[in-house]
Order: C-alpha cells, then structure tokens, then sequence
C-alpha cells in the first residue's frame, strides 16, 4: 500500500484529487489532506505518508518551503508539486529542491497516473532492496545468505559460506524487482540470456536454495511487511500484491513456512504491540 498525503488550500482541487487517485489503483491509499502548511507540518509525522503531493502557491508557508522543510526532516519522503502553468518557474525551483515530479493543473487522470507510477517503482525497488539485504550480508564485497533469516522459513543451508555471484545475483536481484508478477524458471531464463537448465542448476548449486523457493521466500518476506504495516489489507489483497492470484494457497504456503496463517500472524503481532 502507497501511502499518499494532499497539501492544498483548494478543496475541490484536493477532493478531484482524492477521487481521481483512488480510481487509479486501490495500492494508492490517500492517509492525510491539509489545507496550507502549517496543518501539513502537524499531519505529517502521525500519518506517516510515502509521497506528500502539495500545491507550489499556498497562503502562509508556501510549497516551496514546506518541501524544504520536509526534505530537511523526512528526507525519505517523496514530494510531487501540483502547479499551474504560468507557474512554471516554481516547478522549476521544486525540482531543483528534490521533488521527484510535478502535476499541472487541471490535474489530468493520465498524467496523475504516470506521476505516481514512477514513484511506485522507487518505493518498492528501496523496499525490495531492504528485503534482500535483510536476506544476505556482505562480507568481503561478496553477498552471502543469512543463515538465521532462511532458517526462519524452514530452509537448511550448509554451514560453510555460500557465494551469490554473477549470474546468480542478477536472477535474484531480478526475482526482488518483479516478485509481485508470475515469474517463471524459462521467463527469468530469456531475460538473463541463459538456458533454462543451466540457470536452475547454478542458482541451487550457488544458494542452496532452489529458484522456486527463492521466489517463494521473496514473496512472503513482502507478504510479512504487508501484514504488520497495514492491519486493514485483506488477506487475498496482499495475496495479490505479492503476485499470488489465489489467497487459499498463499495462506497455506505462509503457513507452511512460518508455522502460522497470515491471520493468524497478524494477531500475534498486534497482541504483542497491545501488550507494550
């Protein structure tokens, strides 16, 4: 879930917005809407959002200083500036500020699209790269499995370090990057350019793992982020976010790796979060 905050002093403008946002993709959800800068700055640490979508003209603190200011205290935040035409020289400024992109106004549907689409694409390539650190470790600029964290799922590996090189880091760096979509063995081979059988054989020979637990692994690891980040997700809508189609057999392959349904899993985490 994409995770969005509206900052402008037009309601209508912000409502459009919203309404045109949530038509694009339930994936984008709309956390926050501020009126000028001041309500912006005083939302935006409880609501936490990935993109703060903000209007460049405002009365008070203007976009541009609002996007400075959160550059300076959510430097992980992404900024997209809504701007008319004859404002064009503050995009300009905005961008040179860090803002990842702008919308002109009257807001169109497919530029909208386009805008949030790139951010998504930055967002879930940080996340998977998060993911598969958390999955290896460099040692000696070489990238090894994490004994403990492949444990986790049930998997047993050699003791002895095992090397993830080359051929093998470009499949499993492929897997992170389209794990929501139905990645096969013969799929993967012909974007890497490399017989099928071959590509099976090395990556097992190189991890220990076989390519279809791999890509198994990657998609639950998101499906866990998923499950303890947004308590409202149903389980088939973070089935689907994973790129399994049927949440009956997600709920059973979750199960069989982490010992427990993903009901079951988020109620323990709540629990636990209840009882601190």
């Amino acid at each position: 879930m994409i995770r969005i905050m509206l900052v402008d002093d037009e309601h209508l403008i912000r409502a459009g917005l919203k309404s045109t946002i949530e038509k694009i993709s339930a994936e984008y959800q709309i956390v926050a809407e501020a009126a000028n800068g001041y309500e912006a700055k005083e939302k935006i640490s409880f609501c936490q959002p990935d993109i703060v979508v903000l209007d460049i003209k405002m009365p008070g603190i203007s976009g541009i200083e609002l996007g400075e200011w959160i550059k300076k205290n959510y430097p992980e935040k992404y900024i997209v500036f809504l701007s008319g035409y004859a404002e064009f020289s503050f995009v300009q400024s905005a961008i040179r500020l860090g803002a990842v992109d702008y919308i002109l106004k009257p807001t169109r549907k497919e530029q909208v699209e386009t805008v949030l689409q790139k951010i998504r694409e930055q967002i879930y390539k940080k996340q998977n790269r998060e993911a598969y650190t958390d999955l290896l470790v460099c040692q000696n600029n070489q990238l090894y499995p994490k004994k403990d964290r492949l444990e986790e799922y049930g998997i047993c590996i050699f003791e002895e370090i095992l090397v993830v090189k080359n051929v093998t880091y470009r499949a499993v760096e492929y897997i992170n990057r389209h794990y929501a979509q139905n990645i096969s063995l013969i799929h993967l081979s012909e974007n890497l350019f490399i017989n099928q059988t071959y590509l099976s054989e090395l990556f097992k020979k190189e991890t220990h793992i076989p390519f279809a637990v791999y890509g198994t692994i990657t998609r639950l690891e998101h499906a866990r982020v998923l499950i303890l980040n947004d308590p409202h997700l149903k389980v088939y809508e973070i089935a689907q976010m994973v790129g399994m189609e049927d949440s009956k057999y997600f709920s059973q392959v979750f199960k069989k790796y982490l010992g427990v349904k993903p009901s079951e899993y988020r109620a323990v985490f709540q629990t636990e979060n209840n009882e601190k």
